[in-house]
């Protein structure tokens, strides 16, 4: 069995607009909108193309990584409630 993955480090593909302006670019999915935004390296690697067409529409896109500096806050699990049968 392999061990519970850890986030550690999320990345993030940035897009600034001309002003200066950043923020996160998101792409359609059958279930919605999806961030550009991952906690491996692979699977933002994998947006690489998604990045690359909003350069091609006038952005500088930057890849970034963000670690983990400490918890903010913890929530606990909620009970889980049985249906009634």
């Amino acid at each position: 069995m392999s061990p519970p993955l850890k986030i550690d480090a999320l990345y993030a593909w940035i897009a600034t607009d001309s002003r200066g302006g950043e923020g996160i670019p998101a792409l359609s999915t059958p279930l919605g909108e999806m961030p550009m935004i991952g906690a491996d390296r692979d699977r933002i690697e994998s947006l690489r193309p998604h990045a690359m067409k909003v350069a091609g529409q006038g952005y500088t896109v930057r890849l970034v990584a963000f670690a983990c500096v400490g918890t903010l806050e913890t929530l606990p699990r909620a009970p889980v409630i049985p249906p009634d049968h």
